[in-house]
């Protein structure tokens, strides 16, 4: 998907949307973010789609770059709220310390990858966007990796 010359609207491939719907919502959320950055960054005189595609050109690639990785962020704090995620992960972490204990951290990794999927089909967003998620919110216990 993109955000369309001139921002009036966002572009996402039909078959994203009929085949891939968590797909589709996390692209909506995205590019509904990349617009929203759009306009805190872009300067005032910039209106017209030549106007914004010379601004975007001109723009330091790490300016770029970085408003990506707000978009994809911003993404998942939509799709997945927190206190949703946090919720619904004590749920899970009560299932996997109840069927391994204490230890044996390796068995438990594989476990948390079940959970992660079992996560992304409760929100409906890919297994990425909850890896992420529950990474930058450091739910996973020490020295557990997804």
């Amino acid at each position: 998907g993109y955000l369309a010359l001139g921002r009036h609207g966002i572009m996402v491939d039909e078959w994203v949307m009929m085949e891939r719907p968590g797909r589709y919502r996390f692209t909506l959320a995205y590019e509904a973010a990349r617009f929203l950055l759009q306009e805190q960054i872009c300067p005032k005189g910039v209106r017209t789609p030549s106007d914004l595609l010379a601004w975007h050109q001109e723009m330091p690639d790490w300016v770029r770059e970085s408003s990506k990785f707000e978009a994809y962020d911003f993404g998942g704090l939509v799709l997945v709220p927190p206190d949703h995620l946090q919720r619904e992960f004590a749920k899970s972490k009560g299932k996997v310390d109840s069927a391994v204990g204490r230890s044996h951290w390796q068995l438990k990794s594989y476990l948390w990858l079940g959970i992660v999927d079992e996560l992304s089909r409760t929100f409906d967003v890919s297994s990425a966007v909850i890896k992420k998620r529950v990474q930058k919110d450091r739910l996973l216990p020490p020295g557990v990796q997804v």
